[in-house]
């Protein structure tokens, strides 16, 4: 039966007995247990209607098929579709690890009063100019992503091929995102109506500051590494291989892992945390331990950032290989 004629059925009975109440009412018969009866047919009409629709719906987005099934030498970003305030579509990388949003130089015709200036490293390349703009309203699906300003540069051209901005945890912080890289879909939850049991292995994230009056925000968590005992994790899903690993760290495990001819490790199998994994691929950078977006695929990754907890579901020893589209 249809979700609508279950409704349409139980809002007939419902009217049927209120009506029924009502004239025992007005004709003055057993007012007592007419109230009574009148307080059921209430709750009643609560009950049937929570299980015709059931709880609200959690809004939900398609991502590429390919998010997280990258690497060193690949793409597999976490591409979102967002709207400009004019119904624009514009495709944006979803990046932890960026504090700000960034917009690429071809839209800045379609952003507010440009308010400064600031430097940027993107991508491990040098640091370059970005003008900074007041933000145009951002929207995923009718979600606001609210931000006071973007910063506008020119993207490298591996990012262009994509995406045309970069969604930071200015226009995050303030949502709890659950990403289903089985199913290809982002989702937007209310958490104090979810059950996050289901969610997997919770690890509290802190949200460190930096920056001119503290404004930007870095998840991490309090966990080591692949390698080391450094616990200052950063979770970055526009890290598209399985991590980075402080140099520091590297030398403990020459001889347990390849490094390539392009200065990216690869090893066949490891433990996180307890939990196996295999063909994992990582880098080794200055003074830092990420956990990326291809090691993060192999999850079902909830980041609840209002609450500052990270849940963390295996559903997948080996890298994600790309989605094939369900038939419609």
């Amino acid at each position: 039966m249809k979700q609508s004629d279950l409704l349409l059925g139980f809002n007939r009975l419902y009217l049927a007995i209120s009506r029924k109440v009502q004239k025992n009412w007005q004709i003055g018969i057993c007012k007592r247990a007419s109230h009574l009866t009148a307080c059921l047919v209430c709750l009643l009409g609560i009950l049937l209607r929570s299980a015709a629709f059931g709880a609200e719906p959690s809004p939900e987005f398609s991502i590429n098929q390919d998010a997280g099934c990258g690497g060193w030498l690949a793409a597999g970003w976490l591409e979102v579709e967002v709207h400009l305030e004019t119904g624009e579509k514009v495709v944006f990388m979803m990046d932890t690890g960026s504090p700000i949003t960034v917009v690429d130089a071809s839209l800045a015709p379609k952003l507010g009063k440009h308010v400064g200036a600031m430097w940027l490293n993107l991508a491990g390349r040098k640091q370059q100019r970005a003008e900074v703009y007041q933000a145009p309203k951002l929207l995923l699906g009718n979600i606001p992503l609210s931000t006071d300003c973007v910063a506008c540069t020119p993207l490298p051209k591996k990012f262009k091929k994509h995406v045309q901005g970069i969604l930071g945890m200015d226009c995050l912080q303030d949502y709890c995102i659950q990403l289903d890289f089985i199913a290809g879909k982002l989702r937007i939850l209310d958490s104090a109506q979810c059950d996050a049991n289901s969610w997997g292995k919770m690890y509290p994230l802190v949200l460190s500051r930096s920056g001119p009056q503290q404004q930007f925000l870095q998840p991490l968590i309090h966990q080591a590494g692949f390698f080391g005992d450094d616990t200052n994790l950063i979770i970055d899903t526009g890290c598209h291989a399985d991590g980075l690993v402080s140099k520091g760290e590297t030398g403990q495990v020459i001889g347990a892992w390849l490094l390539s001819f392009f200065g990216c490790g690869r090893f066949h199998s490891g433990v996180w945390d307890g939990e196996r994994y295999s063909h994992i691929e990582v880098a080794p950078i200055d003074h830092v331990n990420v956990l990326g977006l291809r090691f993060l695929a192999r999850h079902l990754v909830t980041l609840d950032f209002p609450n500052q907890k990270l849940y963390l579901k295996q559903t997948s020893v080996a890298p994600l290989k790309i989605r094939k589209p369900r038939p419609s």
